[in-house]
């Protein structure tokens, strides 16, 4: 990794707002420690063919966190 590489990336860092845990649905007990920790429940999606439930963490940016489309990269 180059500097200017790794500079790149800590720009892009900034601009995010928020940060997702993805949890299995019949995972109570990770729901409930990620809701009475601060995560707001933000529906599900799909990875590795498994569908999870989507937990939104907002990020001390000073601003609300919303979420992005995914990257098309």
């Amino acid at each position: 990794m180059t500097l200017a590489h790794g500079t790149d990336r800590l720009e892009s860092a900034r601009l995010v707002s928020y940060a997702i845990s993805a949890i299995l649905p019949q995972n109570g007990s990770s729901r409930r420690v990620a809701e009475r920790s601060g995560a707001r429940a933000a529906g599900q999606m799909e990875v590795v063919d498994l569908t999870w439930d989507r937990y939104v963490w907002p990020l001390a940016t000073g601003g609300a966190a919303r979420l992005q489309p995914a990257s098309s990269r």
